[in-house]
């Protein structure tokens, strides 16, 4: 990291490259280290995902609170910056379709289950590459490709 910067991320996915954006709106100096290749926003095809990660993680009541607040925060930012994000939801398929439900509905989440398929509303998903697009280009980050092998 050079020493004009305040704050090194390590990784250009959608979460790096927003917070970086967040924090140089905020007059911070952010350098983020890209390795290239895949990422984790283009594998996930942009979850905003907190009823569907409880689910999958039998987490809290709390810490799903604590998701959902998160998730609540990018209609703001995703405006701020032109991003697109789709509120429609998202769809368990798979064993145990009715345990799923259960689990979302104990921590929260509106859920149905039907024929082996259970539905949420509380899951979003911004259109991951156009925002990898437009966050790398974000005013006042560094962008530098490698990878970061100690520090």
């Amino acid at each position: 990291m050079s020493s004009s910067s305040d704050i090194l991320i390590i990784g250009a996915g959608v979460l790096g490259l927003a917070s970086a954006a967040e924090l140089a709106r905020r007059r911070r100096r952010v350098t983020i280290v890209d390795p290239g290749g895949d990422n984790a926003s283009s594998v996930a095809a942009g979850m905003i995902a907190p009823a569907m990660e409880s689910a999958l993680e039998n987490t809290t009541r709390e810490r799903a609170g604590m998701l959902r607040a998160a998730r609540d925060l990018w209609p703001e930012f995703a405006e701020r910056h032109s991003l697109m994000i789709s509120a429609e939801g998202s769809e368990w398929r798979g064993p145990d379709a009715a345990a799923v439900a259960e689990r979302l509905l104990g921590a929260g989440f509106a859920a149905r289950a039907e024929n082996g398929l259970v539905t949420t509303p509380e899951d979003w998903r911004i259109e991951a590459e156009p925002a990898l697009k437009t966050l790398r280009s974000a005013s006042g980050v560094t962008l530098v490709e490698g990878r970061v092998a100690r520090f």
